[in-house]
């Protein structure tokens, strides 16, 4: 991973919290969606305290709109998604 870019939905807690953790340990760069912007700040800085890139956003993932928005935004801070 990497160098890669890779956007985790659900990234805050759980499943998608474990595979953001994995993927930084690799060297990839996370991206999380989540809802929970409390807990998604929590494990974004958590995640950057042991030395990974990692930033987070508050998605709805069921509204389309926020989606679209949040991956350009992504694709022009990091210029690509993996």
């Amino acid at each position: 991973f990497k160098d890669q870019v890779a956007i985790i939905t659900g990234g805050a807690e759980g499943i998608g919290k474990s595979i953001a953790t994995r993927i930084g340990s690799e060297g990839g760069i996370v991206v999380l969606f989540d809802l929970n912007q409390q807990v998604l700040e929590r494990t974004v800085a958590s995640l950057q305290e042991k030395g990974y890139a990692a930033s987070g956003y508050v998605v709805d993932i069921s509204q389309e709109s926020q989606v679209q928005t949040h991956i350009q935004v992504v694709e022009k801070t990091f210029g690509r998604i993996d």
